[in-house]
């Protein structure tokens, strides 16, 4: 029930934003275009997007790594939004299309930003978002499992400084799941002894 929770909350929100940024892109660019002068619902999410980096790495340097994802998807929210807002696919017409270009570029720069926050994460899907907002190289390098004959002190401790930010991870996302299926059983409990008003 929490994987799927999160995986349809990414889905619905992270990777919709993330491919209707890259469609639009593609489709009336080809490349991400240049940004024409800003107006105040563009400045507000870019300066919203760059307080995230302060709160979501906040969260991950005390290891409150719930409120640090949880924080990206408001972010997330906040982007899709302006989408909402700012409708650049009704954008069409030629004396329209500098605006549609700094729309798409605030969208582009608003994914490249939340695909920086998203990676500790999410570090397989930051490499792919990377790769198709034109990415080169890979974004977020992956841990390598090597067969060795002697397991000196440097390569132990390089699977520690590796591994163990992840097992942290892992056991947060065990306990708020845990708390939350805690949270559900006594709030059932409550309403039936709400909905309870005769005896044995």
């Amino acid at each position: 029930e929490f994987v799927q929770r999160n995986n349809s909350e990414l889905v619905a929100g992270w990777g919709n934003l993330v491919n209707r940024t890259a469609s639009m892109i593609h489709k009336r660019f080809g490349e991400i275009p240049a940004a024409g002068p800003l107006e105040p619902i563009d400045e507000e999410l870019l300066a919203a997007i760059r307080e995230g980096f302060d709160t979501v790495g906040g969260h991950i340097e005390r290891q409150r790594f719930k409120a640090g994802i949880s924080e990206v998807m408001r972010l997330v929210g906040l982007a899709n939004g302006y989408v909402s807002a700012t409708e650049p696919f009704k954008l069409k017409a030629d004396d329209q299309r500098e605006r549609l270009g700094t729309v798409l570029h605030v969208l582009a720069q608003a994914v490249s930003d939340l695909n920086t926050m998203t990676a500790p994460f999410l570090p397989h899907g930051a490499n792919r978002i990377h790769q198709i907002m034109g990415g080169t190289g890979e974004f977020v390098p992956m841990p390598e499992l090597r067969e060795v004959d002697d397991l000196d002190v440097t390569i132990a401790g390089f699977i520690l400084i590796v591994f163990f930010p992840l097992f942290v991870l892992l056991c947060s996302l065990l306990y708020h799941h845990l708390e939350h299926r805690k949270e559900e059983r006594k709030a059932a409990s409550k309403q039936l002894a709400t909905k309870w008003h005769g005896g044995w």
